[in-house]
C-alpha cells in the first residue's frame, strides 16, 4: 500500500517493460535516470528540488505511468499467463514512483500535505486492487483487509489530528470511498508493556519499555475500568448491510468527551510521550471495535547476530512473547 519504494518499484517497471516493450524499457530507463543522480537519498533529491538546484522529476515519472496505461491492451495480449496480474504490478509499481516524487518533492514544506498524499495513495492502491480483484472474479466484489496502525485506520474525522490538524487518513478515505457500512475498522490500544522502536528517524529500533497509560487517557480508563487484562470492545455491528451502534450509552461514554489517546509507532519518545504520542479522540466514532491489551511485549528479530539493544535483562526470551 505505501510509497517508500522508489527506486525498487522503478526497477520493477523496467524489468516489466523489458519483457513485453523493449523499446519502451529504455525510454522508461531513461526517464527514471532522473533520480540516479541522487542515489537512494531521497531527502537530497527533495532538498535539491526545493531549492531550485534540480528540475522536479514529476513529469519523467507521469510519462511511465502514462504510456503503461495507453498500452494496456497491446502489452496484455502479448503476454503469455498471468499477463493482466504482470501488467497490474507494473502499473502499481510505476503509480508508487509518481506518487513517491510528489511526496518526496513536499515533505520540507508541510507536514500535513505529504502525510494527506501519503494515505490518499494507499486508499488508491487498495480501490485498484479491490477493482482489479473484481474483474478477475468476474464481478464478485472482493473483501480486503488492511492491516496498519492506529493513526492511519482510525477514522481521521474524529481525532485531533483531523479536527485541528487538517490531516486525512486510511479510515477515514475508506469509509469515504467504499461507504460507512462497507467499512469496519479495528483498533488496538496497550497499557505498558515493551515495543520495538527508534528515538529518531532513520536510527537502528530497540527493545524499550512502555510507560503505564495516562490516568486521562483511554488506555488509563480501560485498564482501571476491567477486571481481566485484555479486552474486546465492540461499538457497531453490520447487521443485514448496516452498520449500527451496539450501545447508544457506551458510545457517547467513549466519544464525549474526547479523551486522550496513545500512538506508538516507529518512533517512540518516553520522555516527551505527553505530546509526541497521545491526541484527543472520540474512540466509538474512530473506530468499530477496540482491543485493548494491558501488557504487550515488542518484537525482536529472529536473526540471533543482529544488534539488538534489550530494554532490560528481565524481558523474556521465550516466544511468542504475547504468551
Amino acid at each position: 500500500m505505501d510509497m517508500y519504494s522508489l527506486h525498487t518499484s522503478a526497477a520493477a517497471v523496467i524489468e516489466y517493460l523489458e519483457k513485453v516493450d523493449p523499446k519502451a524499457a529504455s525510454m522508461a530507463r531513461q526517464r527514471y535516470g532522473c533520480f540516479h543522480r541522487f542515489g537512494q537519498d531521497t531527502t537530497q533529491y527533495a532538498f535539491a528540488v526545493r531549492y531550485g538546484i534540480s528540475e522536479s522529476c514529476s513529469k519523467e515519472a507521469v510519462k511511465v505511468l502514462h504510456d503503461l496505461f495507453q498500452n494496456r491492451l497491446d502489452y496484455v495480449k502479448k503476454g503469455a499467463t498471468c499477463a493482466e496480474e504482470q501488467q497490474f504490478i507494473a502499473e502499481m509499481n510505476a503509480l508508487v514512483v509518481k506518487d513517491a516524487e510528489e511526496y518526496y518533492r513536499q515533505m520540507l514544506d508541510e507536514d500535513v500535505k505529504t502525510w494527506n498524499l501519503r494515505d490518499q495513495h494507499m486508499v488508491a492502491t487498495v480501490k485498484a486492487v479491490a477493482d482489479h480483484i473484481q474483474r478477475q472474479n468476474g464481478g464478485k466484489q472482493a473483501k480486503i483487509v488492511i492491516w496498519a496502525h492506529n493513526s492511519h485506520l482510525g477514522d481521521a474525522r474524529y481525532t485531533e489530528m483531523g479536527r485541528s490538524r487538517g490531516e486525512l487518513n486510511v479510515g477515514q478515505l475508506c469509509r469515504e470511498e467504499f461507504g460507512e457500512d462497507n467499512v469496519f475498522n479495528v483498533g488496538f490500544t496497550t497499557y505498558t508493556g515493551t515495543v520495538t522502536a527508534a528515538h529518531e528517524w532513520d536510527t537502528p529500533g530497540k527493545l524499550m519499555k512502555v510507560n503505564p497509560g495516562r490516568d486521562d487517557s483511554f488506555e488509563g480508563l480501560l485498564t482501571k475500568s476491567i477486571s481481566h487484562d485484555n479486552q474486546l470492545i465492540i461499538t457497531h455491528r453490520i447487521k443485514d448491510g448496516k452498520k449500527q451502534a451496539t450501545d447508544s450509552g457506551l458510545k457517547k461514554y467513549l466519544d464525549q468527551p474526547m479523551r486522550l489517546e496513545r500512538f506508538i509507532g516507529v518512533i517512540y519518545r518516553p520522555a516527551t510521550e505527553r505530546w509526541s504520542h497521545y491526541s484527543k479522540c472520540a474512540l466509538a466514532s474512530q473506530f468499530d471495535a477496540l482491543c485493548h491489551i494491558r501488557e504487550t511485549n515488542g518484537i525482536r528479530p529472529l536473526d540471533k547476530t543482529a544488534h539488538f539493544p534489550e530494554a532490560s535483562e528481565d524481558v523474556p526470551e521465550t516466544f511468542p512473547f504475547a504468551m
